[in-house]
């Protein structure tokens, strides 16, 4: 039998210009979650970049019940690459599609 995963999607603002369609900051970013949230959280949550929606804006998406462990691991990110970071939790919503309509909205 095989078994649906479901997922929940969060939006993240970072404080500055994060590119992760370039492969070494997203690299780094999992690299930096894996080391706050720990191995075993980490491969539970199965974080994964969902859609850029602006250059400080984008989605990710996590395994339903890990949005709150990602949004505290985001918290704990301070550096991406060489330069200072600070990340948000704006939402968390089951379909990408909501958090484009809440993007919208905020952002216009």
């Amino acid at each position: 039998m095989i078994f649906k995963r479901k997922l929940r999607y969060v939006l993240v603002e970072a404080s500055r210009s994060v590119n992760l369609g370039d492969e070494r900051e997203e690299r780094d970013l999992r690299s930096r979650l894996h080391g706050v949230m720990g191995e075993a959280a980490y491969f539970r949550a199965n974080p994964r970049t969902a859609a850029q929606l602006s250059e400080s804006v984008f989605i990710i998406s996590v395994n339903r019940g890990c949005e709150k462990d990602l949004g505290l691991a985001l918290s704990f990110v301070k550096t991406l690459g060489s330069e200072s970071v600070g990340f948000w939790t704006i939402k968390t919503s089951g379909t990408v599609k909501g958090l484009k309509a809440q993007f919208k909205k905020l952002y216009g």
